[in-house]
Parts: C-alpha cells; sequence; structure tokens
C-alpha cells in the first residue's frame, strides 16, 4: 500500500506540479491513545494497561525477540512542523533507530515494568514463536537524518513512562 501510495503521490507531483511529499512514520503512541477499548488500544498502550492491571505476572505472547520501532506523537508533531519551517519537499521514512537497532518486544516489555516502579512485577512469554510474527519491521532513517541530523526523540522509556503517568 505505501509503494502505491508513493506512485500515485509522485504522478500528482509531476502532472500537476505540487509540492506534495509524504512521512511514513512507525509505529506511534502516546499518553492521549484509547485507554477504555481494548479493541481500539495500541501496543504500547495495552502492555502498560496489562502490566498495571498485574497481580504480580505479565504473561505475553511469543518469545518477545522481534524488533520494533515506537515514536511518541509528539515527535511526529514536531518533525512535521520542522518540515514546514525548513520547506522540505522529501518523502522519507520517520522513525527512532534507538541506537543502532530497535528495541526487542521483551526490551520493551522490561521497560513498561521499570516505569511502573514495581520491581516485584515478573514478565512471562509463552515461547510460541508463531505468535512473535515477521521478527524484524523497522524501516531505515537514513534519508530523515539527513534532513534533521539535530532530530532528537522522546527516549522510548521516557515516553512509556509519560503514558504510564496518564493511565
Amino acid at each position: 500500500m505505501q509503494r502505491e501510495c508513493l506512485v500515485h503521490l509522485e504522478t500528482i507531483r509531476k502532472n500537476r506540479d505540487l509540492d506534495y511529499f509524504t512521512i511514513f512514520p512507525s509505529n506511534l503512541y502516546s499518553e492521549y491513545d484509547n485507554f477504555e477499548d481494548d479493541t481500539k488500544a495500541h501496543f504500547v498502550t495495552a502492555l502498560l494497561k496489562k502490566v498495571k492491571n498485574s497481580d504480580g505476572v505479565v504473561s505475553l505472547l511469543g518469545t518477545g525477540a522481534p524488533l520494533r520501532q515506537f515514536i511518541h506523537a509528539e515527535d511526529l508533531a514536531r518533525i512535521i512542523c520542522e518540515c514546514l519551517v525548513k520547506d522540505v519537499k522529501q518523502d522519507f521514512n520517520f522513525c527512532d533507530d534507538v541506537n543502532g537497532r530497535p528495541p526487542s518486544i521483551k526490551e520493551i516489555a522490561e521497560m513498561a515494568v521499570k516505569v511502573t516502579g514495581n520491581k516485584d512485577l515478573k514478565l512471562v512469554f509463552d515461547n510460541d514463536s508463531a505468535k512473535d510474527g515477521q521478527y524484524r519491521k523497522d524501516c531505515s532513517n537514513a534519508k530523515m537524518k539527513e534532513l534533521f541530523p539535530d532530530f532528537k526523540f522522546l527516549p522510548l522509556e521516557d515516553g512509556l513512562q509519560r503514558v504510564y503517568n496518564r493511565m
């Protein structure tokens, strides 16, 4: 779908001489996610809710090994504003690689436990690798780094803390 949108957008740009561009963000999260409806909550919110409501053991599906990229919604808003200021006119992926590679589901879950301050919580994965899904779902942020070399993302742990504090 993303590729189809890019081809369509490129056609519009050429045929109509318009300065459209697209920002492709990785998974978003924020303290303004849907906390009430579990069918609409995103991964980070659902994870933190599970941790908060835990009786001491947090059961999670899969092995925890898959790698995922998450960015706070505020970072996306900031980069949109910076695009307008810099008059950017090219497509790019918007993602944080967190020290060269995305964090694993297990690392994200460990951060979630840490932000609760409850050191007694235990993470338990069912270790069914069939439930892991695709191992990597990350994208390159090389073009973004060229356009915005000094952009600083909200650290994931700080963002998780914000979401947890709002719950």
